[in-house]
């Protein structure tokens, strides 16, 4: 995996399609841990709005990979293929 700093705030990631896989699940692990926390009532008022958003974020990180691949979400180690 290689990572290019092209501009301010901008990188581009060239990896191969294991690697790729790999970043999608571990979205998945953080996503999953994120959204246990706010089920469990974890995070205060102030956060959760934060945590939640940022939940957000991540699954449309995880739909971007799967559909970069053309492929059904490349999850399925961890949740069977469910996006």
């Amino acid at each position: 995996m290689r990572v290019k700093h092209i501009a301010e705030g901008t990188y581009t990631l060239t990896c191969d399609e294991g690697e790729l896989s790999l970043i999608a699940e571990g979205l998945y692990a953080v996503q999953d841990t994120g959204q246990r926390c706010l089920d469990r009532g974890i995070p205060d008022e102030f956060d959760a709005p934060v945590l939640a958003e940022e939940l957000r974020q991540l699954a449309e990180m995880r739909l971007t990979i799967a559909g970069a691949m053309g492929t059904e979400p490349v999850f399925r180690i961890i949740d069977g293929g469910q996006a």
